[in-house]
């Protein structure tokens, strides 16, 4: 938690001095996501161990835990821990492209995607705007596969743990960094800000967090032109409480439930009375 607090500390101060001056989000953006975090921190360490439990169990019943050797060196220097881990966010990222463009496609899934995405000025608190029950999808759509699919464990988990938060508070920044013409080489802000874009002719675009090249081969990146910014957030829905981020998905999941029971309904009379 302290590691989590000091990247919004880090990154907020970045944003202060080379951030874009007219798409921060003020006090009120920033004090909102932060408290956020909080409920999804309570979420991910009370349901986490049971969700974990659930992903072994299922391992063990079906005797998968590692069909394909990924573990191409060993642990034996910190040169080959690195290489390892690299290995390990490869395959974890394509596992969480695939994962991340079911979100953008099914509406139950998107409807608590949308609590991210309603962000109108992203910035490095976004990062854990999520939905607090996005994790326990995640776990079983990204974690779940990648361990029963490839055997591969980096020895310095503290490593590969401290990149994977920073990197998702690195890429949410309100800062202009992209690469040009090699900007599918590793994620950046500039790229991850078209995914978040509110333009349509960037929707459905830059799903990968760490490795674009992902997007290359499945036809979804887009590289960003350099002073590439476009606003972002979601048309016609705006967040701005942690309860609105909470209450959101159930909102749209129970109108959902009535229209559906509301069809049956229909249905059933209209059959009876013929």
């Amino acid at each position: 938690m302290e590691l989590w607090f000091a990247w919004f500390f880090v990154g907020i101060l970045a944003e202060l001095a080379f951030g874009h001056p007219t798409m921060r989000p003020g006090l009120r953006g920033y004090a909102a996501n932060i408290s956020h975090s909080v409920v999804y921190l309570a979420a991910i360490f009370s349901l986490g161990p049971t969700i974990w439990y659930c992903i072994a169990r299922i391992r063990d019943a079906t005797g998968l835990h590692g069909l394909i050797n990924a573990q191409i060196f060993d642990n034996s220097t910190y040169l080959n821990q690195v290489v390892i881990s690299f290995i390990f966010l490869f395959l974890l990222d394509f596992f969480q492209y695939w994962w991340h463009r079911i979100q953008h496609s099914f509406p139950f899934l998107w409807e608590q995607h949308v609590v991210h995405h309603s962000d109108e000025a992203i910035n490095v608190t976004t990062a854990v705007r999520h939905h607090w029950t996005e994790f326990m999808f995640q776990a079983f759509a990204v974690a779940l596969p990648l361990s029963m699919l490839f055997k591969i464990t980096p020895e310095s988990s503290g490593f590969v743990g401290l990149l994977f938060g920073g990197f998702q508070f690195y890429l949410h920044s309100n800062i202009k960094i992209h690469l040009g013409r090699f900007s599918w080489v590793i994620g950046t802000p500039g790229m991850h800000r078209i995914h978040h874009s509110i333009l349509p002719k960037h929707q459905n675009k830059n799903f990968a967090a760490y490795f674009p090249i992902w997007d290359v081969v499945f036809g979804t990146y887009y590289c960003p032109t350099k002073g590439e910014f476009p606003p972002t957030g979601v048309a016609g829905t705006r967040l701005r409480t942690v309860l609105s981020f909470s209450a959101y998905p159930f909102i749209m999941w129970a109108r959902r439930v009535r229209a559906l029971t509301t069809r049956l309904h229909r249905i059933t009379m209209k059959a009876t009375s013929s």
